[in-house]
């Protein structure tokens, strides 16, 4: 059949859904802290922002570079005090040897931060405000 020039090749039309690959991807936070209560208060903190981004806890580095060797990750808070923590300097190597290695790094921490070694970084002081904690992220991810 012709219509004005044009061959119709069919009368239906099918409706597929979109693939994965081209829906918005969200941002990834991921917390890395051994204290159990600082992943909670985290939780609790972003979760008004969960429909905008993906949260992922871990406890120990080893878990977090872990995740951090498989995914892309847009914001990264990580104590690195603790049992299971490894040392700023440890930490940013393996950092490197991830895709990961230009993510916004916010170091946060219940002991005194010397300027000298987090210089470099943004800083969350522990114990932190809500207020505190949810700038940090919007400034980490471009929400502002």
């Amino acid at each position: 059949m012709r219509a004005h020039g044009l061959r119709i090749l069919a009368s239906r039309f099918v409706i597929m859904e979109t693939p994965e690959f081209f829906q918005a991807r969200k941002p990834i936070v991921l917390v890395i802290d051994d204290d159990h209560r600082i992943r909670e208060i985290v939780e609790m903190v972003l979760k008004p922002f969960r429909e905008s981004l993906e949260l992922v806890l871990r406890i120990s580095s080893r878990e977090g570079l872990d995740f951090l060797s498989k995914e892309k990750v847009d914001l990264l808070l990580v104590d690195l005090t603790g049992p299971g923590i490894m040392p700023l300097s440890e930490f940013q190597q393996a950092l490197a040897a991830t895709p990961n290695s230009q993510t916004h790094l916010v170091v946060m921490s219940g002991e005194t931060l010397s300027e000298g070694e987090y210089r470099r970084f943004d800083t969350l002081q522990k114990p932190f405000d809500i207020r505190g904690l949810r700038d940090k992220v919007k400034q980490g991810l471009g929400m502002e």
